[in-house]
């Protein structure tokens, strides 16, 4: 997998900043057949940035402490890409302000498809906490990410330069499940999503973003009024905030508030 890496920091010289980058990519490297491989030019599979505020992808930073990062799961486009805030304060081996490695090493987890874990001691937890780079050891977060990415995993091929086959968008067959940001195409297994920097909706695959989701639905919704995307197979429903799975789902659709007489493909088309 190609990584670009772009700008540096004031807190920390370019050499530290590079050895905390490589660090964090290699954890991941270290539990999957993944390898990782620095490009000066060009567009690579993650997009590596420091940046401020508004920073041009539709979901600003917001200065010292907070959000320190964040990153786009793997797709075309922004996917993969990660953006650590500029206004943090970095180092490279201390608990005072806040370990870049540490912080890449979660992010990078994002990229390849990780959400968040709710154990506290997983690296994917959603609060930060500080670690040794020198005898870090990837805790609980092995057996989600080997499930990605195994020697026999489809999602490998997401990584390759061959795109997963898609639908012409000009195709007359082509079906929708609903006019929202996000929506299911026929095939299932992929979604279309729409962001401020893409010109046109791109494809990627549902589980990719959301690991437990079933692995083909028949129909995808998003409510911007609750800031969830509800997810549609057979009879069963499941709602995501963010990557995370919402607490209670998946549910039955008559559970979910629906008629019983509905039996599948619930969200509008």
């Amino acid at each position: 997998m190609q990584v670009w890496q772009r700008y540096y920091i004031p807190d920390m010289s370019v050499a530290k900043v590079d050895d905390s980058i490589e660090k964090a990519l290699q954890v991941w490297a270290k539990v999957t057949p993944l390898r990782f491989r620095r490009i000066y030019s060009s567009v690579a599979d993650i997009m590596i940035s420091f940046s401020r505020s508004g920073h041009g992808d539709g979901s600003p930073l917001d200065g010292p402490d907070g959000t320190l990062a964040h990153a786009f799961g793997q797709a075309l486009g922004i996917g993969g890409d990660a953006h650590i805030d500029d206004d943090e304060t970095f180092t490279f081996h201390s608990n005072t302000g806040y370990v870049l490695f540490m912080v890449a090493a979660h992010e990078f987890g994002h990229s390849l498809g990780l959400s968040h874990s709710d154990d506290p001691g997983a690296l994917m937890y959603s609060m930060y906490s500080y670690s040794n780079l020198d005898t870090f050891v990837l805790p609980w977060d092995v057996k989600g990410i080997k499930s990605l990415y195994s020697e026999s995993s489809l999602l490998v091929q997401m990584m390759t330069p061959r795109a997963p086959a898609k639908p012409d968008a000009c195709d007359l067959t082509l079906v929708l499940d609903c006019e929202e940001r996000c929506s299911s195409s026929r095939a299932g297994k992929f979604f279309w999503c729409s962001h401020p920097q893409l010109v046109t909706p791109q494809q990627a695959v549902i589980t990719n973003f959301w690991p437990d989701a079933s692995v083909i639905i028949d129909a995808a919704y998003e409510s911007r009024q609750s800031d969830r995307v509800l997810l549609f197979k057979g009879r069963r429903v499941w709602a995501f905030s963010g990557y995370d799975l919402v607490t209670g789902y998946p549910k039955s659709i008559p559970s979910f508030g629906l008629p019983t007489a509905v039996e599948k493909d619930a969200a509008p088309k």
